[in-house]
């Protein structure tokens, strides 16, 4: 498996669709899949902790615009966003 600036590619996509097709039971094609979704949750909860502290430590720069500023903190609270992190606007 093969993560990819947010989006997931699967590099071995026959390998666990094989794995799942020749479970002996439910149960085990169930448990497959839990494995490989528990590893994507890891990361995703990796990558916003990374994104947490790099909105934390955000500063504006002595020779930086106010638009420009914005600009570096709007990106940071469109990724945390788009990777489930809940923010409210005020």
């Amino acid at each position: 498996m093969v993560l990819q600036r947010g989006s997931l590619k699967w590099s071995n996509r026959e390998g666990l669709q094989g794995s799942v097709l020749q479970a002996a039971t439910t149960n085990k094609a169930w448990d497959t899949l839990e494995n490989v979704f528990k590893g994507i949750d890891k990361v995703k909860k990796v990558r916003l902790q990374n994104l947490r502290a790099k909105f934390e430590s955000l500063q504006m720069k002595d020779s930086e615009t106010n638009f420009y500023y914005i600009s570096r903190v709007l990106l940071v609270v469109n990724q945390l966003k788009r990777n489930g992190e809940e923010m409210e606007d005020s």
